[in-house]
């Protein structure tokens, strides 16, 4: 059988196992009762539930994010932190309804049909920045919608690199617009009954094939500044996150395209790999396309061109301080002048530089662009002990006016100094 999204029927042992459930179903001796599928990541599932216990009319609705059977294992063996990471933004918000994060309800294992899973409650929202600017026609989307949706990703940051810990997967994937309140969630229940695409029979039982229902956004596309000015979404998804302070060995992290040079060449990481990630979306969100996307270079690795494109579009060397740190050194570098050189970076590669520079400097004439130049240039510093702290940025120039509506991109902006700051301390 073929399943539209998630495949309900892979047993652990052949792939991931995914919840199974129908509308009406209950969860934690019946404390919770699905009423749909929200949507679904590639280790989760995420449902609409009612608290059949909540006091409190605002917290009527949830939504249930149910791990797969495989990320429940490795959750509770210590590989990932989600639980942790969460407990710790409650913990440090104080109270906090939303610091663009979010809040941890409950959480608890659930049998399903494939066996237990770890269910993690918090508010419901709505769908992601990705899907959001893909609705534009040409996949840009105005300086005055990028703003906010950019201070709100910077002040999620804040929060979490306070509390020691490191996103690693920043992507418009993982910005969700925040909402829907009780009224609404309400109003969609009466409205739109749960979409169901057939059925299946697992070990003797018949459940339904839900379709993904996602709350939409409240704006469009081609919002005016006015209307942008109410725009607040959160940094969701911290399975990928690692704690800033202890050591995780290198490794791949986070999207390829959006992927930090230490971690390419495999040194330390650190939280300024969220901040180079966080360059990426910005550039990503007003020019409708990535930033390093590699072409294919006859005998180099996928690795070996993104660094290469990193290196050649930033113009900018890496330290020899940060490759001495790399355990994967003799692959990409030698030692010339006490500065590191990429081994395959030869005279040969003088045509792709100059034509990347061209490629920038067309892109550094648009209108948009001149404006958040220097934004994006200081996140996407080559070397993280170059790049801002989130609480830098928050004070960076060109987010000055990220809720004001206003349009100051008629003034150039190059790289903006930043004062030093002191780190926040818990």
């Amino acid at each position: 059988m073929k399943f539209p999204e998630e495949n309900l029927l892979a047993a652990a042992a052949q792939t991931d196992s995914f919840f199974i459930t129908k509308p009406g179903a209950l969860l934690k001796a019946d404390r919770y009762k699905i009423i749909r599928k929200l949507g679904r990541g590639r280790f989760s599932n995420m449902f609409l539930v009612e608290d059949l216990q909540s006091t409190d009319l605002s917290f009527k609705y949830l939504a249930a994010k149910m791990l797969s059977i495989d990320s429940t294992f490795v959750l509770r063996h210590g590989v990932i932190h989600e639980l942790n990471f969460l407990q710790a933004v409650v913990e440090y918000s104080h109270g906090w309804q939303e610091p663009f994060l979010p809040i941890l309800h409950d959480h608890f294992a659930q049998r399903g049909p494939h066996g237990v899973h770890y269910c993690l409650i918090t508010r419901p929202h709505r769908s992601d920045v990705n899907g959001f600017h893909a609705s534009a026609p040409t996949g840009r989307l105005a300086v005055h919608i990028v703003k906010p949706i950019i201070a709100n990703v910077v002040d999620a940051l804040k929060v979490l690199h306070a509390c020691h810990i490191i996103h690693a997967n920043v992507k418009a994937d993982n910005v969700l617009f925040v909402g829907p309140d009780t009224a609404e969630i309400e109003e969609a229940i009466a409205n739109e009954p749960p979409r169901i695409e057939g059925s299946f029979e697992f070990e003797g039982k018949e459940y339904p094939i839900l379709r993904s229902q996602p709350f939409e956004p409240k704006i469009s596309w081609d919002a005016s500044p006015f209307i942008a000015e109410t725009i607040m979404v959160l940094l969701s998804d911290l399975g990928a996150g690692t704690s800033s302070s202890r050591p995780k060995p290198p490794g791949d992290i986070g999207a390829f395209a959006l992927r930090a040079p230490e971690n390419i060449i495999c040194a330390e990481i650190g939280k300024e790999i969220d901040v180079w990630a966080l360059g990426c979306m910005a550039y990503e969100l007003l020019a409708g396309e990535v930033l390093f996307r590699p072409q294919p270079i006859k005998g180099l690795t996928a690795d070996e061109s993104l660094l290469l494109l990193q290196i050649t579009l930033t113009g900018e060397t890496l330290d020899k301080t940060l490759v001495e740190q790399s355990q994967a050194k003799e692959q990409y570098f030698d030692a010339e002048g006490g500065r590191a050189v990429l081994i395959f970076f030869t005279p040969d590669d003088a045509q792709m530089r100059h034509g990347s520079r061209q490629l920038r400097e067309t892109q550094d004439a648009r209108h948009w662009i001149d404006a958040a130049a220097g934004f994006i240039q200081d996140c996407l510093r080559l070397n993280p002990s170059d790049r801002p702290t989130a609480d830098q940025l928050e004070l960076h120039r060109w987010l000055e006016t990220a809720f004001m509506g206003g349009d100051d991109e008629e003034r150039p902006v190059s790289t903006v100094p930043i004062p030093p700051l002191p780190q926040p301390t818990l």
